[in-house]
């Protein structure tokens, strides 16, 4: 029966070299995830972002409304992974590991519960395989410790998915109850991690298997309706109540604009935070197969050898159709979906998994000799211990060299360094991104290309203001302007300018020291 521990077809406990070398594995690749966040600057446009609207939250103490910048609300995403940011710059200091932390720690989070329902649906060697195979998935990997909502969003829906497929397989009533809530509890993060969506992704794979598998009347009996609704009300609704309170019309632009029309109107007009990413339909699946990298491969190749009757036992395949469906659910959602991102694939991963993970054991029960399925072996976890950890932290230069076109940290590095700065002013003319707000902690001002105005009184006085400029915008400043400024260095694409003034009052300040 899907309610009770199957028994057939059990493997044993894991081998001891093969826990541990599994461990390792899971280990090292989280050891060299957590070293590599603070090694390259935070990425503009998405990530620094998010992580600008966490230090604004720490630091205007203003935990309700998201900000952009201070007094400028930020109505495109709810607060649970701001929050967590925040709450990790109150504890650790502002920074690249301090903000990609709770991402890293939101994935781990998302591993170990995947982990403890592979270890009750097949026992100890099977809930590892689901580790090792979530873990090192490619779009899993790379997100795990990325400034982004999504895996907050992804450990939502796996603990409402986990916590459904636990309460069905309890025994106990205090386990039954307990994992329930957990049930609940994923809903009413899902609504604070990315609102309605969460429970689209969680809803209808669970709706469609209770459907195909007749457990309407189980789920009915098992999950805590009254006291699980209760939960989710009390955790979620508070902050939409407060946000709306403090910003009128937030619910109208999140709920219409950013669930629907975000979606489904290509080049949508009412976008406040840029532009759509407009993309063919059913591009969805295309990021679905190279977000599931490797794995995909073997799995597929497993689909193929087995064939449509051979894919599972019988009592595990209720568990692998629960797995297939959690993953294809992101990528049914936005099949319709013009403006999509590959992010949007993650919160099925776990789905794919412990699919991914059925289908490679019964391969592996196909050939009696085998002691394990192959990933699970010592030769593959030996290499996966080394080269897991070793190709993360390779990836490091190359965020790095991305990082120089996405991100203004270096130039605003170099303003730090001129001497003086404390007293000046940093203005960025034309674009100032996320990531230069973030790295002046918010100092930086931006003057619009079109206010000349605005350029010629930082420029054309003697203050004590430093402008950022693009090289190619140099034509903009008008020549008069020109002949007044100075180049102070260059950085990248980026140029420092500063009057001429300024440069002989700072000589005339320095003379006067010595």
């Amino acid at each position: 029966m899907i309610g009770t521990r199957s028994q057939a077809g059990q493997p044993g406990d894991p081998a001891p070299w093969q826990g541990r070398s599994a461990t390792a594995l899971l280990a090292g690749l989280f050891l060299a995830r957590l070293v590599s966040l603070g090694l390259y600057p935070l990425m503009d446009k998405s990530e620094s972002r998010y992580a600008e609207v966490g230090r604004l939250m720490a630091a205007t103490g203003n935990w309700i409304t998201p900000q952009l910048s201070e007094g400028l609300p930020f109505l495109g995403k709810p607060p649970l992974s701001f929050w967590m940011t925040a709450s990790s710059f109150e504890l650790f200091g502002v920074g690249e590991l301090t903000a990609r932390l709770p991402s890293l720690l939101a994935a781990a989070a998302t591993v170990a519960l995947l982990h403890r329902l592979g270890c009750e649906l097949r026992g100890r060697s099977f809930g590892l395989l689901c580790a090792v195979v979530l873990a090192t998935t490619l779009l899993f990997t790379a997100l795990a410790g990325t400034v982004l909502t999504d895996p907050a969003l992804t450990l939502s829906v796996t603990l409402s998915m986990v916590g459904a497929a636990m309460a069905i397989r309890a025994d106990a009533p205090a386990a039954r109850l307990r994992w329930g809530l957990a049930f609940f509890a994923g809903l009413a993060l899902s609504l604070l991690a990315k609102g309605p969506v969460g429970w689209l992704l969680t809803l209808l794979p669970l709706g469609a298997w209770a459907i195909g598998w007749r457990q309407w009347r189980t789920l009915r009996r098992v999950l805590p309706w009254g006291w699980g609704t209760a939960l989710t009300v009390a955790l979620a609704l508070p902050w939409y109540v407060a946000a709306e309170h403090a910003t009128p019309g937030f619910l109208e632009y999140y709920l219409v604009g950013e669930h629907f029309q975000r979606f489904f109107v290509p080049g949508w007009e009412g976008d406040l935070y840029g532009s759509g990413h407009a993309h063919p339909l059913g591009m969805i699946w295309l990021y679905g197969l190279a977000a599931t990298l490797p794995w995909c491969i073997p799995a597929l190749g497993a689909l193929i050898r087995l064939g449509p009757r051979d894919l599972a036992a019988e009592d595990d395949r209720p568990w692998l159709a629960y797995g297939l469906l959690w993953m294809l659910a992101p990528l049914l959602i936005f099949t319709p979906a013009r403006n999509i991102l590959v992010t949007y694939v993650m919160p099925g991963l776990p789905g794919f998994a412990l699919a991914a993970s059925f289908l490679l054991t019964r391969l592996g029960e196909r050939h009696p000799s085998a002691p394990a399925p192959w990933p699970l072996r010592r030769g593959v976890l030996l290499v996966s211990s080394l080269l897991a950890p070793t190709l993360v932290l390779a990836s490091v230069p190359v965020l790095r060299s991305i990082a120089r076109d996405r991100c203004q940290k270096a130039v605003v590095e170099r303003f730090e360094d001129l001497a003086g700065f404390e007293q000046a002013e940093l203005h960025f003319f034309g674009e100032l991104r996320s990531s230069g707000a973030f790295y002046s902690a918010g100092r930086a001002r931006q003057i619009p290309h079109e206010n000349l105005r605005a350029l010629e009184q930082v420029l054309g006085g003697t203050g004590n203001g430093v402008v950022v400029a693009q090289s190619h915008d140099m034509a903009r400043v008008p020549p008069e302007l020109r002949a007044q400024i100075e180049e102070l260095d260059r950085v990248g694409r980026y140029v420092l300018l500063r009057t001429r003034t300024q440069g002989k009052s700072r000589a005339r300040q320095l003379g006067a020291q010595r």
